[in-house]
């Protein structure tokens, strides 16, 4: 344990976390031995430790199993220490520790206040860019929102002095740009889908952004319904100075549309920056704040969209989405119609009528 301790210490001091997963699997067929451990990286004692023996075939079947144990014996300690938690990988002669990775968050924070939940991009040491691993949990996140009752807003912010620098070039990213071009397009797709289940998320996304918002953190910015930006924040399509196209993960589709063609191409062609003044002046933000408000506005902005009743949020954001495009005015109001009908035979219209008529605050129940 001793020899383990300075790497340990390294990677809390390098990500900005005090507690290690450690894991490791062993494999001489047909059987497996999968050991999973919790470790405080300040004095190196063991929080948590299990090992599972068990039949290589019955590994995948049991995954899910495994995963909500440690994430189970992690989270206490998470909530107790408010510390992010770090995952190492030490998978001697296999790659299958992705067995116990399920459930565990550790390149994001999400912190829960009521209805609103608030997902903290956590790589501050690295600008929140957007490591393989910080991609699959984004993904993950958002892909998860339909299902999750509980959650009517969500605020994206970052830790530290960015929002987001974009994708992490620092990265050995090998394993997603094998295959040939069949390879290269799903490992593109992986990311690109980002923006599309931020869209399809019923619930409204407010965009906290500070300092740099470059490349795929710009995506992530514009993929929000709505942004307020800090003092700092400055943005621009990062790809086109790599020697890409500027136009990838949604920007050619969202920018256009919140700024005007003109403006649009300006800012991709030359893959400027747009600072905070600029981007207020040109309707991309939709407030400016001083960076040491912007979690407070955003959470303002949050608490003035939760007054209103759930499905009135999900079904407004479903007619925002399809109307932008909307082929017609007569196409347009053929949603909000449908829409109206729907809310209208919720219990939430009847409570709102009535709380207006009797000059009180609603008390909506998403019914």
């Amino acid at each position: 344990m001793k020899d383990r301790l300075p790497d340990i210490r390294q990677i809390a001091r390098e990500l900005g976390t005090r507690y290690v997963l450690e894991g490791s699997i062993r494999h001489a067929a047909p059987q497996l031995r999968i050991s999973a451990q919790l470790i405080d990286a300040v004095d190196g004692h063991h929080v948590w430790a299990e090992r599972y023996d068990l039949q290589m075939a019955d590994a995948f079947a049991i995954q899910d199993e495994i995963a909500e144990r440690v994430a189970g014996a992690i989270e206490p300690e998470l909530l107790k220490t408010e510390s992010r938690l770090a995952v190492t990988r030490h998978t001697g002669n296999m790659t299958a520790w992705d067995l116990v990775r399920q459930g565990t968050w550790h390149f994001h924070r999400i912190t829960r206040e009521g209805h609103l939940t608030w997902l903290a991009l956590n790589r501050p040491d690295a600008l929140n860019a957007l490591s393989l691993g910080l991609v699959d949990e984004l993904r993950d996140f958002f892909a998860g929102l339909p299902e999750d009752r509980e959650t009517r807003v969500v605020i994206v912010r970052g830790k530290g002095r960015a929002f987001c620098a974009g994708l992490d070039l620092k990265e050995d990213r090998s394993s997603a740009t094998t295959g040939g071009v069949v390879g290269r397009l799903r490992g593109q797709r992986h990311i690109a889908e980002i923006p599309l289940l931020m869209r399809r998320a019923p619930q409204p996304i407010i965009a906290a952004v500070h300092g740099a918002a470059a490349g795929g953190g710009f995506a992530i910015a514009l993929a929000a319904d709505v942004r307020i930006a800090g003092e700092s924040a400055r943005m621009n399509a990062a790809f086109i100075r790599l020697g890409l196209s500027a136009c990838d993960v949604g920007v050619s589709y969202f920018l256009p549309r919140l700024v005007g063609a003109s403006v649009a191409s300006e800012l991709l062609l030359t893959g400027d920056f747009i600072h905070a003044d600029r981007a207020l002046a040109t309707g991309l933000v939709s407030r400016v704040v001083p960076d040491a408000e912007l979690e407070s506005s955003a959470r303002e902005m949050a608490n003035r969209m939760l007054r209103n009743s759930p499905l009135a949020l999900r079904l407004t954001k479903e007619a925002l989405e399809v109307n932008v495009d909307a082929g017609s005015l007569a196409a347009a109001i053929a949603i909000e119609d449908r829409n109206q009908i729907l809310a209208a035979t919720s219990s939430d219209f009847r409570e709102g009528i009535a709380a207006f008529l009797e000059k009180r605050e609603p008390k909506f129940q998403d019914r």
